[in-house]
């Protein structure tokens, strides 16, 4: 195989030059095996990205990565957690402890199908896997899907007093779209699958 590159000059990068380098070789191959197997579907919602001497992550609402990223120093903008970049370390690991991929590249997704869940929760939304599934805003708001969220069965709604108003989900079937296929390995997703109540769909 004919080398298009003096691989000894990787040592005169500096970790994070490698780092970049490493990242575009990763979505190289992503591309590459994409094309190779159109049969595997891939999504790059959850996103990072280096921008302006900044870090950038832009994803589903999660609430243990709202603390991490809180505890980083992260703030709120547009839609996107913005980080020093000097914390690049600690984001991308906060990103895959909470969504199982990091965001720099896009990654193979799947379809769950979620049957008879129910969960209540008081002044924020249903969370499942990772994955916000219904939020309400108030005790007379009603409940919505949340983004790659679809009901077939089963109801979300809200409900409690004025000031302790929660958000439930009731006896639901429903799918969640774009699914990183990578975190079928995480231990609650597993779980599920060998109880029944959950089932994958590529």
């Amino acid at each position: 195989m004919q080398t298009i590159f003096d691989i000894t000059k990787l040592a005169e990068l500096s970790l994070s030059e490698l780092k970049d380098f490493q990242a575009a070789i990763t979505a190289a191959i992503d591309l590459i095996e994409a094309h190779q197997s159109p049969e595997k579907r891939y999504a790059h919602e959850i996103k990072t990205v280096k921008e302006g001497g900044k870090i950038k992550t832009t994803s589903y609402y999660n609430y243990n990565f709202v603390k991490k990223a809180k505890g980083l120093r992260g703030t709120w903008l547009s839609g996107q957690w913005v980080f020093e970049q000097s914390v690049e370390e600690h984001v991308i690991k906060a990103m895959l402890d909470c969504y199982s991929v990091t965001g720099l590249t896009p990654y193979e997704v799947c379809t769950l199908t979620v049957k008879g869940f129910s969960n209540e929760v008081r002044h924020s939304g249903v969370e499942l896997f990772g994955r916000p599934i219904a939020k309400a805003w108030g005790r007379d708001s009603g409940a919505k899907a949340q983004d790659g969220i679809f009901l077939i069965d089963g109801k979300f709604n809200s409900s409690g007093s004025v000031k302790n108003w929660t958000t439930w989900v009731r006896n639901a079937t429903f799918e969640i779209h774009d699914f990183p296929v990578v975190a079928l390995d995480c231990a609650d997703v597993k779980e599920a699958i060998e109880e029944g109540w959950v089932e994958v769909k590529y």
